[in-house]
């Protein structure tokens, strides 16, 4: 007997079925599955968190373009080239909101490049709730 026809021995266990192994195996990736999308969801505590202190901000320092813009883009979709008018128009805010927030951003416009002062105290509680809700979900 020569060295190339030497087979190693076959051990044989209790045997599972084709069946069994194959639910093993279906459980196993849904589990897997679950975990992938935990760990890759982008983090809606984070961004309740990131919201929460911007609008904290806003309400304390006053109203400005960069908090303002910031805020919105919580939410938003992460695009080069689009401003933040186009970021509120694109969401599934409803008519009265996405207005309150194209005129908050015009008077946050001209308050940066004039002597023009933007209220704090004007803020509308119930369109930022609302945006809250849309940029959270």
């Amino acid at each position: 007997m020569s060295g190339s026809e030497v087979v190693g021995p076959l051990f044989l266990g209790k045997m599972r079925s084709q069946f069994q192994t194959s639910w093993v195996n279906i459980i196993l990736g849904l589990i897997l599955l679950v975990l992938v999308v935990l760990v890759l969801r982008p983090g809606t505590e984070k961004r309740a968190r990131e919201f929460n202190e911007l609008y904290q901000k806003l309400k304390s320092e006053g109203l400005n373009y960069g908090n303002l813009t910031r805020l919105i883009s919580v939410g938003g979709k992460k695009q080069v080239g689009i401003g933040p008018k186009e970021i509120i128009q694109n969401m599934n805010l409803s008519e009265e909101a996405a207005d309150y927030f194209s005129q908050l951003i015009d008077q946050c416009e001209g308050s940066e490049y004039s002597e023009l002062e933007v209220s704090s105290g004007s803020l509308n509680e119930e369109f930022f709730k609302e945006l809250k809700k849309v940029c959270l979900s």
